[in-house]
């Protein structure tokens, strides 16, 4: 893999991954649906602890299967918790819903830096992990921090 390609796809991953701009409006959005507000923070509250009881093992699942197959689990899982959130606003949905952004994100969690870090290591060409590391971590806070500000307006 060249260092153009394998640029490009991840830094499209982190603007992707990182392209929330529901974030912003999303609490609004749930308590404009009718869940109280101390329903949205039970759900985040059971989103971290699901966050960290999911992180070993999908950890382990990247491991295994393959850090690609890790991603897209990932990035699909997420997305269907996001829609869960958006579509079907019930209590219990909105709680399910929050678990699936969690478990969505753990597979993500460490996956895209582990096979940056593989593709640089197996490959001269590549480039330099940090140098890539450092760019995507860039590019994911401009990304988030326009999310986070415009996500409101549009």
């Amino acid at each position: 893999m060249t260092d153009k390609k394998l640029t490009r796809g991840f830094i499209g991953f982190k603007v992707f991954r990182n392209f929330t701009f529901y974030a912003g409006i999303m609490q609004l959005y749930l308590v404009s649906q009718g869940i109280s507000f101390e329903m949205i923070m039970l759900a985040y509250g059971i989103q971290s602890v699901a966050m960290m009881l999911f992180e070993i093992a999908t950890g382990i699942f990247a491991d295994r299967f393959g850090r690609r197959l890790s991603l897209i689990a990932g990035v699909s899982i997420r997305a269907l918790g996001i829609l869960l959130l958006f579509a079907w606003v019930e209590p219990l949905t909105v709680i399910v819903g929050f678990i699936l952004v969690s478990l969505g994100l753990a597979f993500i969690s460490g996956s895209d830096s582990a096979l940056i870090f593989d593709a640089t290591q197996k490959n001269p060409q590549a480039g330099s992990y940090r140098r890539l590391e450092s760019l995507g971590y860039l590019v994911e806070l401009g990304v988030y921090g326009c999310a986070a500000a415009f996500g409101s307006i549009i």
